[in-house]
Order: C-alpha cells, then structure tokens, then sequence
C-alpha cells in the first residue's frame, strides 16, 4: 500500500481526466499483470489534492492498498480507511485487518447446491422428498429443504475434503510398489480417477454458482477463474461501514439496525390525496372478452415454458431453491406447480410462506457512503416467481392496446431507441429555434418510483383497465402480503412488512408501473386536447411532443413560458398526490432553448424548482449530444469494456472462454449506444483493439503473436472465423436499420 502516483480510471480524478486513459490503462495492466486488485475504501473517494492560490484545482485517488487473490481469501474483513487531511497534500491511508472470527453462519440464509446436481443419487432423494409431500407446495418445498440439508450433511460432503482425501488415496496407490503388477489397483485407480473428474465438476459448479458468471457454461474446467471471480465479488460487495449523518459507523450491530430501520421507513404507508381536478377520460381498457380471457385454466405448457426462461442459477429466494433445481426435476414437480397457478388464480391467495423475500442492495454508482446509494432488489421465491411471470405473460399481449405509444418500455415492438432518437431530435431542434417563442425539455427525477408507488392508487388503475377482479384480488395479495428481510453482508436481518410500493425483481412489477404511469400519460393528453399544455413541435407541421416516457424516466416538453412552466408543474403535483411518487427537484433538469434570455431562463428555472442546465447528460444510458459527436464523449463505452476484459481474466480462461467472453458480454456494452448513434471510428477501433489483445492474450505491457488477422476472427463460422463482428460495420448495421 501507498501512493502509486497514478489512478486506475477516468473516475478516480476530478475533473474526470480523459488524457490519462492510455495511462490510467497501463497502470490497470500492470496491476493485473502482478495479479493484485484492489478494495474499495471508506472516506474520502480522492487521496490527493492540488491547490492553486489556496483553491481546489484537482483531487485525484492515488493512494490505494493492493491484495492478491490470497490475502483476500485470508482477510475477508479487511478495511480500507482515507483518513482526514491535516498537514499534507494526501489522506493518510490506514488499513485495518481484523482477524476475528467470521460472522455466525447460522444468520446466513441455507442455498441449494448445484453441485449436488453431479450425484447420482441426487435425483431420487429430490424426488422422493418432494413426492411425499406434493399436494401442497409449501410442504413439499419444506420437505426438500430438510431432506437436502441431512443429506448433504450425511452422504454428499465437503467437495474439497473429498478431493484431498480422492488425491491422497490415488498418489498411494500410484507410488505403491504393487502398482505395476496389480490389476486390481490399476482397476481401483481408474474409479478414483473417474470419482475424481466428478468431484472437479462438482467443485466447478460450486464457484461457478457463487461467481454470478451466467455468460459461460460450465464445463470447460473454469474453476480457477469462477474462484477468483468470487474471491473478488465478496470484497466488492461487502459492506463494512456507512455514513450516518456526519460521522462514518463500523459497528456491525448499529449498521444493522441503521439499514433495517431505514427500509421498513422507505416502505411505511404515506398518504395519498384525491383529485383536485377532472381530467378527459382518455383511457382506453380491455374488453369484457378480453378480461375473461384472463381467467382461462392455465395449462401445464404454459407453467413450463414459465419455468423454463428463467436462468437456471438465478439467485434464490429465502427457500434455497434455484430454477435449476425445478428444471432437473419437471416430471416430479409439474404437477405441484400447475395445481398452485391455479388455484392461486382462482382463490385470489395462497400460503404466505411463499412470499417471503430477500432484499439484496446493489451499489447505484462506485464507493457508496450512504445507505441512500444502493438499490433494493427483491429475491423471490421461484415458485411465486412462476406466478407472476405466467400472469405477465397474460397481460403483455394486451397492453399493446392499453398502454399508449409514449410509454416506450418493456412492450414488444417498443425500443429504448425510440426515445433516445426523439429526444436528440427535439432537442437539435431546439438548439436551432429562433424567434420570441421558444421550448422548454424537462428530463424528471422520480425519488424511489418503484418503492414509493401507492397500493391505493395501482388498485384504482386496476380497476380502470377492467382488469377482472379475481385477478385483481390475486395481485394485490401478492403485493401486500409481501415480507422482506435485508440480506445484510449474507446475513438475514428481522423480517418486516411493506405498506406501499412495487419489489424490484418481481416481474410483475415493471407491468404494474407503467400502467400506473399510463395515468399520467391520459393527464397530460388531457390538457393538449383541451389546449392548456402547448406541446413542443419538432419540425414545421411535424411531430408535436409533450412527452416521453420509459418506466420512470420522464421526458416532457412544452412552450417557454411562466404559464406552461406553472401548467407542467401542477400537472406533476396533482399526479405526485394521487400516486404517492416524489419528484426530486434536486436531480430534475431543465433544458431552454438557446433563443429565450438568459434572465428569462433563470426565472423560469425559478419557478419550477428545477435546476437549469445547458446539457441533459445521459438519457437512458446515452450521452444526448448538443454538439459534435467525438470519441471523449463515448469513452466511457471503451472503459467500460476495459473493466471487463480485466487482464487477469486472460491467465484464468481457456481461449474459447474468452471468446465467448468477447463475443458475449463486451459486444452488448457497445451495441445499446450503437442501435441509436453512430460511434466515431476511433471508438469503434478502440474497442476492436481491446477485444483483439484480450483474445489472443495480449496487453498494454506485452504483446503476443495473433495467429488469424482479425478479418479472418470476424468472418461467420461457416466460413472459418469465429462469428466476432467488428464494432464500425456493426454499428452500421445498427443505424441501417432505422432507415
């Protein structure tokens, strides 16, 4: 540890510095290259800072403390501390290693295996135990679980104690004196090695599962690299102080009633207001057939092809069972399932053991302080999860026709894209507005949307939609018989009931919200309709946008003026009332066409609370550009993609795992900003280039012989290569498409 005079990404300075890529890169290969990684630090986010006339030019994360993948499997626990600058220009860095005890197992939630999976005689201890019980799924599940536990603990065992003892017994019998003569150790010798090859698939599968690496099978002995992967996740993810007001907390007992206490507040009930005035009835719902249609028996391929979209070691819930688990044993377990579906739908209820959910906090951004800055997503229970998605799977095709063409999310035939197009149009459009009337783009933050999300208000929206009533009945038991318990650092803390609000990783939830967002889409065409909001017109006689949305990303926009300005502004009040949703001035922007005042612009900015910017920023993920596209401002795509092909990923992977790798995970980065702008070349080269040294085992320290020009890598499999594409002609492809 100590000050390496250098920073690792674009980030880790502000300003961000963008000249130091190429360097920022080198320092991250030679890290690698040495196999050390770093932990994230409590404090400050910079260690060092310049002054210039006693002002603050430039802070920068120099100092830093480096492990390897050893010293973070020996120091779980380790703490990494930027202390307060007193008389130098670094924080001094303390590094705190506690060799305490780990944290009682017992508080940490039991997980189906999948290695089990690798026993022969899984399938029938599985089997047998869920049979006994199959006329009720909660039981059958309880008797799984309590079957599973004995027999892990009794006949499966320790995999790596059974690898050690498998090693000891075949390097005894190899150096026996015997060896050569008997056929009886050769034969015995050939089982151990068989056993053997077993215990490293199953040992394979066991970090696989706890890497979270679903974009490569396993099989292909990737067992170091699921290790490593692991080893790093755990130090990422661990939480080991937080910011409480002023102060940082460590204590492990005032964290956990800190976080405890603030998501059972997040969830209390809040009230909600009555309309305070009549809008047009611009709904649309479904039909009296259609809402019947709703209520058909579901059938057994429809809970099957359910079942089977999900990711088979998708994270659990609270009971342990993965799909996987569900998917291996279809034949026993078929029947169970599709008697619960439906008799839930007919009852509108069911046993609330199955509602029960895990709260995993994932970091909104990097080096989280506050319990603010990680979002809660919910781990269901499978069988509830078949649920849900089978009643998705009714709805969507008709919210085709209820949800209207402003709602651009989770629809089939519907595209971020669309927005992101529309958006940039209007606003090139705005920039070049003259004249004495101009425009006004709102970009709306919704404070916590799915958490806030009165139950009241999606009830009334249900009704609204004609949803049938059973339906009705079912999904809100479902919402509101909901438990949740935080998974604080693997541990569960006190289980506690919500009074509002949609969990995130429910998938139902995105449906639900975007229906209640629909009200406030038929809120505003209201107002067009009867002329009281004056919509943004693109072009001369074109496109007249009031508003865009994608779940709980709000575009509106309107004339310039005090009136309109006001006129939005009570429209998302009146809407804020009835659906408990906050809007967050602080994080909303508001863009003025460049041809109002600037006093002007100040005052309207004024007005409505909401800061005035002369850039939006990113907009679903992509920079919204008011100027010339260049390669500075798609940077953060090729650093992105750097993070990714970490170079100590390179020594773990076999060649046809990094393959998949590039073809799999780094393609999708660049692809989402690739459907709706077009890269600069030096972009597209940068991320060909990357992809390329990552492949063949290069970086920016040392470079290997590439064996295939990366035309012939690129040519389709029939025809030699290896079906990679490379980035500028697949961007092209991208943009052809939208004509």
């Amino acid at each position: 540890m100590g000050d390496f005079n250098d920073i690792a990404s674009a980030g880790e300075a502000s300003p961000r510095a963008g000249s130091r890529f190429v360097r920022a890169q080198r320092f991250r290969d030679r890290l690698a290259q040495c196999g050390l990684h770093s932990k994230e630090s409590l404090g400050c986010a910079f260690t060092w800072v310049r002054k210039i006339n006693g002002r603050v030019s430039l802070r920068e994360k120099l100092d830093r403390a480096l492990f390897n993948l050893s010293a973070l499997e020996a120091y779980p626990e380790a703490k990494i501390i930027n202390r307060p600058r007193l008389c130098s220009d670094h924080h001094p860095v303390m590094l705190c290693v506690d060799t305490s005890s780990p944290a009682n197992r017992n508080a940490k939630p039991m997980r189906f295996e999948a290695a089990w999976l690798t026993h022969e005689n899984f399938g029938t201890v599985f089997s047998e135990a869920w049979s006994a019980h199959s006329l009720s799924l909660p039981d059958a599940i309880s008797s799984v679980r309590e079957t599973c536990i004995q027999w892990n603990r009794d006949v499966f065992g320790d995999i790596f104690k059974k690898k050690r003892h498998l090693q000891a017994r075949l390097a005894g019998i190899q150096n026996s004196q015997y060896y050569a003569i008997s056929h009886f150790l050769q034969n015995l010798e050939v089982e151990l090695l068989d056993e053997y090859h077993r215990a490293l698939h199953a040992e394979e599968l066991f970090w696989c599962q706890k890497s979270r690496q679903d974009w490569i099978a396993s099989g292909d002995r990737n067992t170091n690299f699921y290790h490593a992967s692991t080893i790093i996740r755990r130090g990422r993810n661990k939480i080991s102080a937080l910011k409480i007001g002023d102060s940082w907390v460590h204590d492990p007992a005032d964290l956990k009633q800190h976080v405890h206490d603030f998501f059972k507040s997040l969830f209390s009930h809040k009230d909600t207001q009555p309309p305070s005035q009549s809008y047009l009835n611009l709904q649309p719902c479904l039909t009296d057939d259609d809402s019947l249609s709703l209520l058909a028996p579901i059938s057994m391929d429809e809970v099957k092809a359910t079942l089977f979209s999900m990711k088979g070691l998708k994270s659990p819930g609270p009971d342990g069972i993965q799909p996987i688990f569900y998917q291996k044993h279809w034949a026993v377990v078929s029947g169970t399932l599709l008697s619960f579906v439906n008799q839930a739908l007919t009852d509108g209820y069911f046993d609330t053991s199955l509602l029960q959910a895990h709260i995993t906090l994932i970091p909104k951004g990097e080096s989280p302080d506050i319990i603010q800055k990680f979002r809660p997503i919910c781990l269901l229970n499978v069988a509830y999860k078949v649920l849900s998605k089978v009643i998705v799977n009714r709805l969507r095709p008709h919210l085709q026709s209820l949800i209207g063409p402003f709602q651009n999310s989770f629809l089939a035939g519907r595209s971020t894209t669309d927005n992101i197009i529309l958006t940039q149009e209007a606003i090139h459009s705005m920039r070049r507005m003259k004249g004495r009337i101009g425009a006004a783009t709102f970009k709306i933050d919704l404070h916590k949307a799915f958490d806030s999300i009165s139950w009241d208000f999606l009830l009334e929206v249900l009704v609204d939609f004609n949803i049938p009533a059973p339906l009705i009945r079912l999904i809100m038991f479902s919402i509101s018989s909901l438990k949740l318990s935080v998974l604080w650092n693997g541990n569960e803390l006190p289980y506690f009931q919500p009074q509002h609000g949609l969990r995130q990783g429910d998938p139902l939830s995105p449906y639900l919200f975007i229906m209640a967002m629909e009200k406030l889409s038929h809120m505003i065409l209201s107002q067009v309709q009867t002329g009281s909001w004056k919509p943004f017109k693109v072009s001369r006689g074109g496109l007249a946008l009031s508003h865009l949305f994608f779940a709980n990303d709000l575009m509106l926009f309107c004339q310039a003026s005090q009136t309109q300005i006001a006129m939005v502004m009570d429209c998302l009040s009146e809407f804020s009332g009835r659906s408990g949703l906050e809007i967050n001035l602080a994080k909303s922007k508001l863009y003025i066409s460049p041809n109002i005042q600037s006093n002007v612009a100040n005052a309207l900015s004024s007005l409505c609370g909401i800061p005035l910017t002369c850039n939006l920023g990113v907009y679903l993920g992509v920079p919204i550009i008011h100027g010339r596209s260049t390669a500075a401002t798609y940077k953060y795509i090729v650093e992105k993609i750097q993070i990714k092909l970490a170079s100590w990923k390179q020594s773990l992977l076999s060649f046809a795992s990094r393959r998949i790798l590039v073809q799999s995970v780094t393609s999708s980065i660049p692809t989402y900003s690739m459907q709706s702008v077009l890269l600069p070349k030096s972009t597209c080269d940068a991320i060909d280039s990357l992809n390329r040294k990552f492949l063949w085992g290069s970086d920016s320290n040392s470079a290997k012989l590439h064996l295939v020009s990366w035309g012939d890598v690129c040519r389709p499999r029939e025809q030699g290569g290896l079906g990679l594409r490379t980035s500028f002609e697949n961007n092209k492809a991208f943009i052809a498409k939208l004509g």
